[in-house]
């Protein structure tokens, strides 16, 4: 189940951000975490994640972003997910998003653990249809 609710993830967000101007491929991080308090995760996520990342987007920082949750579905309730050029501006704005984040709230991993005990990452290169013409 959770490979088919991946590539169905990655089909409804890979034009979107590819969309966005001329190149052909982006680079995408999905962070995945099974969460026992998704409504605390959720609440750190609107009041802390997203304005760091929407500012990261307006910024150039970043090229796309969001959240994915399900009501039913596997263990992996709680995604996100964070678009860039390549896996080095990957780099870069993973190192920049956790300091904007921690400069807002330096305790924000100390309540976050304890509702999302485990996670994985998951880094995918995509591709726009177009360019396989």
């Amino acid at each position: 189940m959770r490979p088919l609710l991946t590539l169905l993830a990655l089909l409804l967000l890979a034009p979107a951000a590819l969309a966005q101007d001329d190149m052909q491929t982006r680079f995408m991080m999905m962070n995945q975490h099974i969460c026992d308090d998704m409504a605390g995760a959720m609440e750190l996520s609107e009041t802390l994640f997203a304005p760091v990342l929407a500012e990261m987007e307006a910024e150039g920082v970043i090229h796309d972003w969001g959240f994915l949750t399900h009501a039913w579905g596997d263990e992996w309730n709680y995604n996100w997910y964070m678009v860039t050029d390549d896996h080095a501006s990957f780099l870069e704005a993973w190192s920049d998003m956790l300091e904007r984040v921690n400069a807002r709230d330096a305790d924000w991993f100390s309540r976050f653990d304890p509702m999302c005990q485990e996670h994985k990452d998951n880094l995918y290169t995509l591709h726009s249809m177009d360019s396989m013409e």
